[in-house]
């Protein structure tokens, strides 16, 4: 068992998180107790955000999510989640900081679009100041469709949008070089 699993086991175990809450509070809850239990590790920090976040798609029946993966056509990016729809692949771009990792994530949208022209990328951060400074200058990205602050309204709405969507696994072309499948 790896390290971020021990974690959420032990959020899951104190009760600190359920399905019925809202998609922020959730995410809120569980990220707080981790900060306030283990302080803040850089190593640690972002797989936690992450697995968070998949375990919120996977309540809402979002699925499957692939997590840290490559794609065929995409060089050189490793995505944080992508929800597969061969029309509109969706990334998902976590970041429990943005300073200046909204650029990479911002490459890594335009390099899925040029390939998935429907494609549909966010940035979700719990940096609620960041974010509020990324909006403010909103047509400056390439390929980001929208920064969401994970800790608000902003991120239920997204997730009721995820809900919306049909994904699917990937059967004829490989889509996907490496990847973690959740289900």
């Amino acid at each position: 068992m790896t390290k971020v699993s021990e974690i959420f086991k032990e959020i899951n175990s104190k009760n600190i998180v359920n399905k019925n809450m809202k998609p922020s509070e959730f995410v809120s809850k569980a990220y707080s107790y981790y900060l306030k239990t283990y302080g803040s590790n850089n190593s640690l920090n972002g797989s936690v955000f992450e697995e968070i976040v998949i375990r919120v798609l996977l309540n809402n029946e979002i699925k499957p999510v692939y997590a840290q993966c490559k794609m065929s056509f995409v060089p050189n990016v490793i995505f944080d989640i992508v929800l597969y729809n061969e029309k509109m692949p969706i990334s998902l771009s976590l970041k429990t900081s943005i300073r200046e990792r909204w650029k990479q994530a911002d490459l890594e949208a335009v390099a899925l679009k040029y390939i998935y022209r429907n494609a549909k990328c966010f940035l979700a951060s719990n940096s609620t100041n960041e974010i509020a400074v990324r909006k403010r200058e909103e047509n400056s990205y390439l390929g980001l469709d929208s920064f969401v602050d994970i800790n608000s309204s902003e991120f239920d709405e997204l997730v009721e949008y995820l809900k919306t969507m049909d994904y699917e696994e990937n059967k004829s072309i490989p889509v996907f070089t490496s990847f973690k499948e959740y289900k």
